[in-house]
């Protein structure tokens, strides 16, 4: 049963769920995402370790300052943040899209009190040779029409939706009405925009110079249909990244976790069971 929690972090409320007792494994989404893009792949993940879903700045029922920090930096040093309070003890971290880099960063960042055990990348973004064009149309100025009607907005998130899922039957009400309450608010579009505005930011250019430096093992997950983020990043990530594996799932695309949780659940738990 997952319970509904919170702590502050520099002053910002960060929302998550959690459930178990075990080792931690602290799961991170991407960008226009939340928490909920994690509940029905932890349903499937097997009983023992603590699972951990949180809410980044901005997003989901976390707070949403208007400070224009939304960087991949910036969320990192909220993670680090928060796995130091929440005294997680040799985490695996998992990251989604924009989750995944900001996982990295975490790790590179080296300010987490007690050493992360793993981590695992899901179709994520690394590179950023190329911004998606859902995120370029949320840059201001065009990033006012989130301010549209509900309807409309829902009439948007399944647009994007048609291009992150390989296979549109997958997609379902509840999802879009879970990616379009993530829009209601003034607060949370505003939230979107500064995001959409440093997906890339100055110090992001050669983030991949370090990767390197992460010498613990990773598992590299990525739906070989992706229209998003390119397989070709995920093999880029596996030459990187000293200790990595790569597992590809086919007729999938951006978000795994969600199109392919029975897939997706598999690899991980193989994972969990190695590290």
């Amino acid at each position: 049963m997952l319970e509904s929690k919170s702590v502050t972090i520099d002053h910002i409320n960060i929302a998550y769920r959690e459930q178990g007792q075990g080792r931690p494994v602290l799961f991170v989404h991407g960008f226009a995402s939340s928490s909920h893009t994690w509940f029905s792949l932890m349903k499937l993940l097997p009983v023992g370790p603590r699972y951990i879903a949180l809410d980044l700045k901005g997003y989901g029922h976390s707070g949403k300052p208007e400070d224009n920090k939304y960087s991949a930096y910036d969320q990192a040093r909220i993670l680090i943040a928060f796995i130091n309070e929440l005294k997680l003890d040799k985490p695996v971290l998992v990251g989604h899209s924009f989750g995944g880099i900001v996982s990295i960063l975490t790790l590179l960042l080296d300010q987490i009190k007690k050493p992360a055990a793993g981590l695992i990348l899901i179709n994520t973004v690394a590179y950023f040779k190329n911004v998606p064009d859902f995120i370029k149309a949320l840059r201001p100025p065009l990033g006012s029409f989130l301010s549209l009607a509900f309807p409309v907005q829902r009439v948007l998130v399944r647009q994007v939706l048609g291009e992150v899922f390989y296979d549109p039957s997958k997609i379902t009400e509840e999802l879009i009405n879970a990616y379009s309450e993530n829009l209601r608010s003034f607060e949370a579009q505003k939230s979107l925009v500064a995001s959409a505005a440093q997906f890339v930011a100055k110090d992001l250019k050669h983030p991949h110079i370090k990767f390197d430096q992460i010498r613990i093992p990773v598992l590299i997950l990525s739906g070989a249909d992706d229209r998003v983020i390119p397989i070709e990043e995920s093999y880029s990530l596996k030459r990187d990244l000293p200790q990595a594996e790569l597992k590809t799932i086919p007729m999938c695309g951006h978000s795994p976790q969600e199109e392919c949780p029975e897939e997706t659940a598999a690899f991980i738990s193989e994972f969990l069971a190695k590290v």
